[in-house]
């Protein structure tokens, strides 16, 4: 991945992050595919061929423009180029732009609490190209670009689907009767989520539990703090429930409850 013939491909992480590029779509003036291997010329990263975005050239090309976006989830955005000419001499390119909307309204799994908190880019680029002689010329191009969003990890799976692994996996037993029918237990509250590392011993002992247990040890949060799990629950055969941060009920932000009711 090429911008202006310079590689913008992150080696260390292996991908593109497209929202830290310094350019707006409209500073583009076109875009260069080569398809085939192309590894000899633009090194390892070309084995399947090599995309060139080029810009404008302040030199020949007058582009001047301004745009602002709206729309779902908070979204504003807004971009600005000017061009700046001086005859047949050189030219003088400024873009700026910027990008703040809030994340998608799916939950987030308990891991990623924290880091998928919307998208906040801002970026500028001044480019220059003068003609010194006939044959000589000179280019130049500063930019800076700040980018804050969840590139590296783009997970949009439930929370629920934790919450409903523990209780699926060793909190809810199916055992058939002798009728042949199945049944569902939970497992009681005194129980609790040790049920799923050792066989319960006291109240309703299943029959067909797994030998050495569903997991090493009990669960916890992403914050280290016990998961609160209540059988029966007051929303359902059973509830699971985080307290947040901070451990403690109510709260706002990370320290908010995390209810498996409320994101099935």
């Amino acid at each position: 991945m090429l911008v202006n013939g310079r590689q913008v491909y992150a080696d260390i992480y292996g991908y593109t992050p497209w929202s830290t590029l310094p350019i707006e779509l409209s500073d583009i003036r076109q875009i260069e595919v080569v398809s085939g291997p192309s590894g000899a010329l633009f090194g390892f990263n070309a084995v399947g061929g090599v995309i060139n975005i080029v810009t404008y050239d302040p030199l020949y090309d007058d582009v001047n423009t301004a745009s602002v976006t709206a729309g779902t989830q908070n979204l504003i955005q807004g971009t600005a180029i000017a061009t700046f000419r001086f005859g047949d001499k050189g030219g003088m390119r400024i873009s700026i732009g910027g990008r703040k909307n809030d994340d998608f309204t799916t939950p987030l799994d308990p891991i990623e609490m924290g880091v998928r908190q919307g998208n906040d880019r801002r970026a500028g680029d001044v480019a220059g190209h003068f003609r010194l002689a006939p044959q000589v010329e000179s280019e130049f191009e500063l930019s800076h670009s700040e980018a804050a969003e969840p590139s590296m990890t783009p997970y949009y799976t439930q929370l629920y689907t934790e919450c409903a692994r523990l209780a699926e996996a060793g909190l809810l037993h199916e055992e058939r009767e002798q009728t042949g029918r199945r049944r569902r237990v939970y497992e009681i509250t005194e129980q609790g989520l040790q049920a799923l590392v050792t066989k319960p011993e006291t109240g309703h002992i299943p029959t067909h539990y797994h030998e050495g247990g569903y997991v090493k040890k009990v669960p916890v949060d992403p914050w280290g703090n016990p998961y609160v799990y209540l059988s029966p629950g007051t929303h359902g055969d059973y509830d699971i429930i985080s307290y947040g941060a901070d451990g403690e009920p109510g709260g706002e932000g990370n320290n908010a409850d995390i209810d498996s009711w409320e994101l099935q």
